[in-house]
């Protein structure tokens, strides 16, 4: 990422999405928020349209940083539907979410059965700053289990 957003307050956005055709829960285990509070923008997992609503649990332990390469992996598990984050090979705890530790409501966090992913940048506001934004990925990897890119 060349740049985060600094504006509007509260901008949220997203590099993953998964989602299922049996649900309309979508399950954003990589994205994140700019926190006018905290003066920077900072990785979170995140859902919309399903029961717990739309949220983004994101966490000032894990700061977004630009101009920066980083080695990010997700893991979603179906068996409690957790999401477990790595940056650079070493897991991120504050940001794991599952069915009953997440950042919406008090309803569970049910994943879909999962059928797409989707790889990219995406801001939910109008009008951000700055207007556009560089996103690089590379060497993209999709696995049952963490394959070790990252020094796992």
């Amino acid at each position: 990422m060349d740049a985060f957003p600094t504006a509007p307050d509260w901008a949220h956005w997203t590099l993953a999405e998964a989602s299922g055709t049996d649900s309309p829960t979508l399950v954003r285990p990589l994205g994140g928020q700019y926190a006018p509070t905290e003066k920077g923008n900072f990785y979170g997992v995140g859902s919309d349209l399903g029961p717990t609503g739309d949220w983004t649990s994101w966490k000032t332990s894990a700061p977004a940083t630009a101009g920066k390469w980083q080695c990010v992996e997700f893991h979603l598990d179906a068996t409690d539907n957790r999401v477990t984050v790595y940056f650079d090979g070493v897991p991120q705890p504050d940001l794991t979410v599952s069915t009953n530790q997440h950042g919406g409501t008090s309803a569970p966090f049910l994943f879909p059965a999962f059928d797409r992913l989707k790889l990219g940048w995406q801001l939910y506001q109008a009008d951000p700053s700055p207007s556009s934004y560089d996103v690089r990925l590379d060497d993209i990897a999709l696995s049952t289990r963490r394959t070790g890119g990252c020094g796992a």
